[in-house]
């Protein structure tokens, strides 16, 4: 029997096309075909800048630190770091020394419980929280320092050592979806890619014309045409005999440190993470570090193909072209960037962004692209 999170974003029979076939219900017109939900009620920037709410949660911590064998004091009042839609991160200092305090998005809740089942199973690959609270998705963690993209000037070293350790911290994962998968971690998968495209399109394209993320007939024609082409490259992904793991989905300098020991580095920050195709993972790293993103790399860019070699130096031999092979891996991280795009928003009031509202058609377009712009 497949987790629970297994069937929720690409269940076989849960998309407006394999309704048509069945005869199975479909959703409101605000929610799209398949019931996917593009817009929430709730207003995160202004509940995360309340007293009340920091009243709360440094109570919370206060109750966390005083229990154990050595109670650790609470010495000042939460200070805030960062908030957008998607998280508020604040910064409190204690008996131990600063700790940070994150609360995510509801539609990021899961980045909690999984965080400390990775911190059971790889605990030399990312940070060990302090303290979790699995249902309202806040994370207490350790001060593990200056993160990699505070360190200077940006190196191709830098890079190279962040995919070669994420490739060995997959590769550990490989054998345990159930187990992150029970913890919360969503699935999309190369095999469940076109159909969630396809589904994605038709959802978009039955939402009123007033909303930020309608698609007109024409730009939906367009997206279709795409679908096809994109098709061949994820089977290539899928038949490359590569096994899923944790695909973090936000592999950058500025979510990793390193080890206070020496020991390599520690990752952070799972909550736009998948259960997937590990290789999705390389498309933020290589535009990042070609200087291209959003867009994809440059063709025989020097720095992403050593990049690349790096990286796929931590797997085994990878069956089929590779080429084609990376090409299905980039355009299914957009599919994942469109996903994870959609849960947040589903969770938040489409006037409290705080911020540009995301195209999930962009994404769609990346993905669904033509062979020649791959």
């Amino acid at each position: 029997m497949q987790p629970p999170s297994e069937r929720a974003v690409a269940a076989p029979g849960n998309t407006p096309l394999a309704q048509a076939r069945t005869g199975g219900p479909s959703g409101s017109p605000e929610d799209g075909a398949s019931g996917r939900r593009f817009d929430g009620e709730t207003d995160h920037l202004r509940i995360w800048r309340s007293e009340d709410f920091r009243e709360q949660a440094l109570h919370w911590i206060a109750v966390q630190l005083a229990g154990g064998h050595t109670p650790v004091p609470v010495h000042g009042p939460l200070s805030l770091h960062r908030v957008r839609f998607w998280s508020a991160v604040f910064t409190v200092e204690t008996g131990r020394g600063r700790l940070w305090f994150k609360a995510a998005n509801p539609g990021q809740a899961f980045e909690a419980a999984l965080l400390q089942e990775l911190a059971r199973l790889v605990p030399g690959h990312v940070i060990s929280p302090v303290a979790v609270d699995t249902v309202r998705g806040w994370l207490l963690l350790p001060d593990g320092g200056t993160v990699l993209a505070g360190e200077g000037e940006t190196t191709a070293a830098q890079w190279r050592g962040l995919l070669e350790q994420t490739a060995r911290m997959q590769a550990d994962l490989a054998p345990h979806g159930e187990e992150l998968q029970l913890a919360g971690l969503p699935v999309l998968r190369a095999d469940q890619a076109e159909h969630y495209a396809a589904g994605m399109i038709e959802d978009l394209a039955m939402l009123p014309a007033s909303h930020p993320q309608h698609l007109s007939a024409a730009q939906a024609c367009l997206l279709e045409a795409g679908l096809s082409s994109a098709a061949g490259a994820f089977r290539a992904l899928d038949e490359s005999g590569i096994p899923h793991s944790l695909q973090p989905n936000d592999v950058t300098l500025r979510n990793a440190f390193r080890a206070r020991n020496g020991a390599g580095l520690r990752l952070f920050d799972f909550g736009d993470a998948f259960w997937s195709h590990p290789f999705a993972a390389l498309q933020l790293p290589l535009r990042m570090a070609a200087g291209s993103w959003p867009d994809p790399v440059p063709p025989d860019d020097a720095v992403v193909q050593r990049m690349r070699r790096s990286y796929l130096s931590q797997w085994h031999v990878v069956e089929g072209d590779i080429r084609r092979v990376l090409e299905g891996a980039d355009r299914l991280a957009s599919l994942h960037r469109c996903e994870s795009w959609r849960r947040l928003l589903a969770c938040t009031h489409p006037e409290a962004l705080g911020t540009r509202t995301p195209r999930l058609a962009d994404w769609l377009a990346d993905a669904l692209r033509p062979a020649s712009q791959s």
